[in-house]
């Protein structure tokens, strides 16, 4: 596949540019990298959207189901 990019801003072409560089990437590495972090954190903030809705939680970086168990469900 591939993807065109035309018409970036200046700033925006010298910034990727400059972070490409910083990381030792080409700027086709580069975007890859950041498409692929931006991807994997969106995915990974509908799973927890999802889970909260369903009385998951994020408790210090683990997931864990929260059951209230009051005297009548007994």
């Amino acid at each position: 596949m591939t993807i065109i990019l035309e018409n970036l801003e200046p700033e925006i072409l010298e910034k990727l540019q400059n972070k490409a560089i910083s990381h030792g990437r080409t700027v086709t590495e580069e975007i890859k990298v950041i498409l692929t972090e931006e991807l994997v954190r969106d995915n990974e903030q509908n799973l927890t959207k999802k889970m909260d809705q369903s009385e998951w939680h994020n408790h210090s970086g683990k997931f864990v189901r929260i059951s209230v168990i009051t005297a009548r469900d007994r």
